[in-house]
């Protein structure tokens, strides 16, 4: 049996942990749109043929955790197999999860790329057939695109992020365990 000195310590650290990496990180979901300069009729995403002056948008939405960034130089985040991010690109009737992309597996693509703090790349890959996607969708930079049917620039000033709140349960399963380590402080100590 382990000493109780030693197990209040090792549980006194979880929680410390716990509560400095819930400080420190946040998870941040994340929207950016985008407006194609033409669109070919017949496509398979149900959007509308345009030439010039496109009606519809493309957009994506997602969440990332943004631990690790600090707004200076070029910064990733990933949303690869095991990264815990999430990105969906929603064109016309079709939605393309971050799973389908041909690199998921690879664990570092798709990615979103930042320089200085700011939002400069897009890099999506998906392909009729791979992954379950079901037509042909690509991002680089700010270009998006599916061959000659359709192509457009990702406006990115419309790029918005907004913090997701902590569960109120992660909160008071936390302030719970505090108790406990206080109530066997007092055991310890009579």
């Amino acid at each position: 049996m382990f000493p109780v000195k030693f197990s209040l310590q090792a549980f006194t650290a979880g929680i410390s942990l716990l509560f400095t990496g819930l400080a420190n990180a946040s998870l941040l979901s994340f929207s950016i749109s985008g407006d194609p300069g033409f669109v070919t009729s017949g496509n398979p995403f149900g959007l509308s043929a345009c030439v010039g002056t496109c009606t519809e948008t493309i957009s994506a939405t997602g969440i990332y955790e943004d631990s690790g960034l600090s707004g200076i130089g070029t910064e990733f985040i990933y949303f690869g197999n095991g990264s815990g991010n999430s990105i969906t690109s929603h064109v016309g009737t079709i939605d393309f999860l971050e799973t389908m992309d041909v690199n998921y597996a690879g664990g570092v693509d798709p990615f979103l790329e930042f320089q200085n703090g700011v939002l400069s790349s897009i890099n999506l890959l998906f392909t009729s057939g791979t992954n379950g996607a079901t037509a042909d969708f690509t991002s680089s930079g700010i270009l998006f695109g599916s061959g000659s049917v359709f192509s457009g620039l990702w406006d990115t000033n419309s790029f918005s992020t907004t913090v997701v709140p902590v569960p109120a349960a992660v909160w008071l399963f936390g302030s719970g365990l505090l108790g406990l380590v206080g109530v066997a402080r007092r055991k310890r100590a009579s």
